[in-house]
């Protein structure tokens, strides 16, 4: 079987850091710019996308609730909204 490939468009904006979370079918990406973006990669189409403001990188907390930047801003995957570091 051949694995299918998707296109993901992430148009103006140089990529940093991708992530893969194989427990919620979701890739992430953020951008230099500070935009990040999550797909579905059962059907390419893009779940959400925030702006966070600059960043060098990310990570993605062992639970998968939260993304945490290289710029010190933590973003609730769900809702995409930043949250406060606890």
């Amino acid at each position: 079987m051949t694995p299918e490939r998707r296109k993901l468009r992430f148009p103006n904006d140089a990529t940093v850091t991708m992530m893969f979370n194989p427990g919620e079918n979701t890739l992430r990406a953020v951008a230099d710019t500070g935009t990040v973006r999550a797909w579905d990669t059962t059907t390419g189409k893009a779940r959400r996308t925030s702006y966070i403001g600059p960043v060098s990188g990310m990570v993605l907390s062992p639970d998968s609730h939260t993304l945490a930047t290289g710029g010190s801003r933590y973003i609730d995957t769900k809702s995409g909204s930043r949250v406060m570091a606890t």
